[in-house]
């Protein structure tokens, strides 16, 4: 990994990932689990399924081959920085990225945590070159290895800013456990 793809991943990473610390920091577990309506996700429901996005995309990542010259990425890092947060395009989770709503939030939070670590702590040592690790991805086509870091960050800033859609919305609950409106 090039030393600017590495200091452009750990940046995506190391802000999105303070963005996300201050959006929940603070949380009562009435506002963690808070739903405005029935399959709407929670505050705790959004910061399950970023870690466990990444957990598996860490997993793929750690075990993929090289093959650059075979399957070369079908976008800029731009196009992945700007597309993965857009919350203008409604995604729906796999089953396998759904929120399983078990765990207690200090859980859940702390499992997040743990993710996001892992995968600076990968993309702060790894020799591979992750621009030749290159595999599909659900709505941007293929993405090489350091693509994939970015679209980690961007995939944790799009719920950061769902987090953020929920808490402006009037009856989310208040710090007392009261209703805002």
């Amino acid at each position: 990994m090039s030393p600017q793809d590495r200091a452009l991943a750990l940046d995506q990473l190391r802000s999105g990932w303070r963005r996300l610390e201050e959006s929940v920091a603070g949380l009562t577990e009435a506002q963690w689990n808070f739903r405005p309506s029935e399959g709407v996700w929670s505050v705790k429901d959004c910061v399950e399924h970023v870690a466990a996005v990444e957990d598996a995309v860490g997993k793929a990542l750690r075990s993929a081959k090289d093959g650059a010259a075979a399957h070369a990425a079908s976008n800029t890092d731009e196009v992945v920085m700007s597309a993965s947060p857009d919350r203008r395009r409604k995604i729906k989770a796999s089953a396998d990225f759904e929120p399983t709503g078990r765990g207690a939030f200090e859980e859940t939070w702390k499992n997040c945590q743990a993710s996001r670590h892992r995968t600076i702590a990968f993309a702060e040592t790894t020799s591979r070159n992750l621009r030749e690790i290159v595999f599909p991805h659900p709505f941007l086509s293929r993405l090489d290895g350091v693509q994939w870091l970015l679209a980690l960050a961007g995939h944790g800033e799009r719920h950061r800013q769902q987090i953020d859609e929920l808490k402006q919305l009037p009856e989310f609950p208040a710090p007392d456990g009261r209703h805002s409106t």
